[in-house]
């Protein structure tokens, strides 16, 4: 008990915990009469911190705040044809964890999380070789999941998340008239697996 204790009065001093993460979107947004332009690994990379900056206020210390960067391939209808995405994006978290705190150790800790995600996606079709420029957005996004951490500071965590993405033209190689969409939105469901390292 004693060593049980110490262990978690340890862990109760570390603030920052990083994750590298690896996804795949479950949901074909693709349209089959557009067999050129397809995407077969719709997966992403994901960098992420998470803060416990509120730890030392009883009623907040279940709330944590985290910021992510990723790249992530897809590929979705765009009213005309598919289009390719490559997309480097930011995101801004805030999760809950209702059962235990996120820093406990050798405990299966059950999170929901939601966030707003903004950055840029290349747009390509390859049956026209177009190409555009985009911003994206989301707001907002979800996600649901467990964590574990284990006592050396290492970790690992498991989650579902769901998004609407929405981009908008900034421009294209075609200039005016283009087979790439001004705007368009595309829905993503993705399971994802990441490892931690406590701070």
């Amino acid at each position: 008990v004693k060593l049980e204790l110490l262990l978690m009065i340890e862990m109760k001093k570390l603030n920052l915990q990083a994750f590298i993460s690896s996804g795949v979107n479950i949901v074909n947004n693709e349209n089959r009469n557009d067999p050129e332009t397809t995407e077969q690994s719709r997966i992403d990379f994901e960098l992420s911190f998470e803060g416990y900056v509120l730890q030392v206020i009883k009623d907040f210390e279940k709330i944590t705040f985290e910021v992510s960067g990723r790249r992530a391939q897809d590929a979705f209808f765009g009213g005309e044809l598919n289009s390719k995405s490559t997309e480097l994006s930011l995101a801004a978290h805030i999760n809950w964890y209702p059962f235990f705190n996120p820093n406990v150790i050798d405990q299966h800790i059950v999170y929901l999380g939601a966030h707003y995600r903004y950055g840029i996606s290349s747009l390509r079709n390859e049956t026209t070789d177009e190409v555009g420029s985009y911003s994206l957005r989301t707001l907002p996004g979800f996600r649901l999941g467990v964590k574990y951490n284990f006592e050396g500071g290492f970790g690992y965590r498991i989650f579902g998340g769901f998004e609407n993405i929405n981009v908008e033209r900034i421009e294209t190689s075609q200039g005016g008239d283009t087979n790439l969409p001004n705007r368009a939105n595309y829905t993503e469901a993705k399971l994802s697996l990441s490892l931690s390292k406590f701070f």
